[in-house]
C-alpha cells in the first residue's frame, strides 16, 4: 500500500488514536440571581475549623494570606481557610511528595482516577465518603454515572469539579481561512489542504515562511480534536495511486522542534500566530488571559471552532467528556472527626449548588462586584483576590455557568459555538475512565513513552508508514495486551455492577 503526504493527517489521527488508548489507560490507571454576598455558613456553626485545600493553579497565584476573597469565604463557611496553590506544570510531582510526607491537607485535588489514585486508595489514604452523599442536596443531584467512575471497591473517595459534556474541538485562524480565500474543512484531505496553504502562503502577510499548519506537542494533545474519527481513521489510509510517502513533518505542517515542546508551548504557537490549527481548545479554553495575548501579537485574531470532519466511512464526532475535572480526597485520618468531614462535604456542596456558585463565581458586592446598566462586572479587586481565585470546586457547566465573570461577549459567543460544535455528528464517550489496570500500574510509564517515541518516528519518517501495525503490535506484546483484557474486565465489573 502506498501513501502520499496528503495522508499523513490521516496516519496522525490513527496515531493519535493510539495515544488516547493510552490517554483513556492514563485516566483509568489507565446565571441565576441569588444571595452572592449574603455570608452565609454552613455546617457545624459551633465550632470554627481550621481548613487547608491544596488546588491546581493555571495563571499568576492569588494572595493566600489576608485577601478580601479569603476572608469572605471564611466568614461565609465560619471556617480559617488555607488555600495552597500548585502551579499545574509542578502539580503531579507536588501531589505524589505530599502523599508520600503522610500529612496531606484536608481538601486535595487529584486530576484523574489514574494509577497513582487507586494505589493510595487500596492502601487506605482517603477517606471514604459514600456514606455521606445522600445527605448533601448537590452532592446527591451529581449523575450516578460520575460517582461510578470514581468508584474503587466499592468506596467512593471525592467529590468531583464538574464540567460540560462537550470536550475538545479542533480551532482554526478564522482570520488566516479569509485571508487565503479558503473554507472550513469538512473532511480531512481538506483539513490537509488548508494546513499546506497556511504552511506556505504566508497566511500572517509578513512575507516569510515562518507559519505552520497544526500547533502540536510532543505527547500529541494538539490531536486530541482528531480522536472523534479514530474508528475510520485506524484503517483508514487509502491508495491514490501518486505513490510514495511525504511527511506532515517534512512539508513543514508542524513545527520543527514539536517533539519536545509542551501542550502550553503548543497553544502558545497557536496564539501568537506561529500555527493555524489547534486540536485541544474544549469552551473552557476560550478566556481573557488567552485572547489578550493573541490580541497583543495580532489585533486581527479571530478564530473558529472546526466541526467534526467526515472519515472517508461517513463517521463524524468528537470525543464527549465524561463530566468532571479532578476531584477533592480527603485524608482517612479525618475519619476521627466527623464533624469536620461534614462540614468540608457542604463547602464542596454549597459550591455545587446555585447559592454558593453565585458567591464563589462573583464574591461580595461593592468589593468583588458591582452592578453597571443591571449586570455584575468584577472590580479590580474582584479580579485578582476575589472569592473565585479561591474556587474549589464548581455548579456542573450550563447555561450561564460555562461564562466567566470577566468574559467578554465576544468570548461567551466563542464558549456558546464550541460547545455546540462539539456536540455534532455522533460525539462518543471514553469508557475507560476510573477503570483499574494492575498491569498499566506497574508498566504504564514505560508503554506510553514506547508508543509515543515510535509514533514520533514514524511521523518524523524515522520508520515506515507500513510499520504502524506492527508498532501496535509491539506496545500489546510489552504488556498492551494484558492492559486491553485488564479494562475489559473491570469495565464488565462495574457494568454489571
Amino acid at each position: 500500500m502506498q501513501f502520499t503526504g496528503k495522508k499523513i493527517v490521516s496516519l496522525l489521527a490513527a496515531c493519535s488514536m493510539a495515544v488516547g488508548l493510552l490517554a483513556a489507560c492514563g485516566s483509568g490507571g489507565g446565571t441565576k440571581e441569588s444571595n452572592a454576598g449574603g455570608g452565609q455558613s454552613t455546617g457545624d456553626e459551633g465550632k470554627k475549623y481550621s481548613v487547608s485545600a491544596m488546588n491546581i493553579l493555571y495563571g499568576a497565584a492569588p494572595p493566600t494570606t489576608n485577601s478580601s476573597g479569603i476572608k469572605a469565604i471564611e466568614e461565609r463557611y465560619g471556617i480559617e481557610f488555607k488555600y495552597i496553590p500548585v502551579a499545574a506544570g509542578d502539580y503531579a510531582n507536588k501531589i505524589g511528595v505530599t502523599v508520600a510526607s503522610g500529612d496531606m491537607p484536608d481538601l486535595m485535588l487529584l486530576e484523574d482516577p489514574n494509577a497513582n489514585y487507586f494505589s493510595w486508595a487500596g492502601n487506605g489514604m482517603f477517606l471514604p465518603i459514600e456514606d455521606y452523599i445522600k445527605d448533601y442536596p448537590n452532592l446527591s443531584k451529581i449523575p450516578q454515572e460520575i460517582w461510578e467512575m470514581l468508584t474503587y471497591e466499592g468506596h467512593i473517595y471525592g467529590v468531583p469539579r464538574l464540567r460540560g459534556i462537550p470536550f475538545h474541538t479542533m480551532v482554526i485562524r478564522q482570520d488566516w481561512l479569509d485571508k487565503l480565500g479558503l473554507k472550513m474543512p469538512t473532511t480531512y484531505d481538506e483539513l490537509y489542504d488548508v494546513m499546506k496553504a497556511f504552511t506556505e502562503n504566508d497566511p500572517d502577510g509578513n512575507g516569510k515562511k515562518d507559519t505552520n499548519g497544526f500547533a502540536m506537542d510532543g505527547t500529541f494533545s494538539g490531536f486530541n480534536g482528531l480522536f472523534g474519527s479514530y474508528r475510520a481513521l485506524r484503517f483508514g489510509w487509502f491508495e491514490d495511486g501518486q505513490g510514495g510517502i511525504t511527511h506532515g513533518y517534512k512539508e513543514g505542517l508542524f513545527s520543527p522542534d514539536y517533539t519536545i515542546k509542551k501542550g502550553t508551548q503548543a497553544d502558545e504557537d497557536f496564539l501568537t500566530g506561529k500555527a493555524g490549527i489547534i486540536g485541544n481548545w474544549a469552551y473552557t479554553a476560550y478566556n481573557k488571559a488567552r485572547f489578550d495575548k493573541a490580541y497583543s501579537v495580532n489585533k486581527d485574531f479571530r478564530v473558529a471552532p472546526i466541526p467534526p470532519l467526515t472519515a472517508p466511512d461517513g463517521y463524524k464526532g468528537y470525543g464527549k467528556y465524561h463530566g468532571f475535572y479532578g476531584f477533592f480526597v480527603m485524608p482517612a485520618s479525618l475519619g476521627k472527626d466527623e464533624e469536620k468531614v461534614k462540614k468540608l462535604l457542604s463547602i464542596l456542596d454549597d459550591q455545587i449548588g446555585d447559592e454558593g456558585a453565585e458567591f464563589m463565581k462573583w464574591g461580595m458586592e461593592n468589593e468583588h462586584f458591582k452592578i453597571e446598566n443591571g449586570e455584575k462586572v468584577l472590580t479590580d479587586k474582584g479580579l485578582t483576590e476575589g472569592t473565585g481565585k479561591y474556587l474549589l470546586t464548581n455548579h456542573a457547566a450550563e447555561g450561564e455557568w460555562i461564562y466567566n465573570p470577566d468574559d467578554t461577549e465576544e468570548l461567551k459567543k466563542m464558549k456558546d459555538e464550541s460547545f455546540k460544535v462539539a456536540m455534532e455528528g455522533e460525539p462518543y464517550s471514553d469508557q475507560s475512565v476510573g477503570l483499574f489496570s494492575p498491569t498499566y500500574s506497574e508498566k504504564g510509564k514505560e508503554l506510553d513513552q514506547y508508543l509515543t517515541d515510535q509514533v514520533n518516528k514514524i511521523i518524523l519518517g524515522e520508520r515506515p508508514v507500513d510499520d504502524y501495525d506492527k508498532m501496535i503490535q509491539e506496545w500489546k506484546d510489552r504488556g498492551g495486551e494484558q492492559v486491553i483484557k485488564e479494562f475489559n474486565e473491570a469495565y464488565q465489573k462495574r457494568k454489571n455492577g
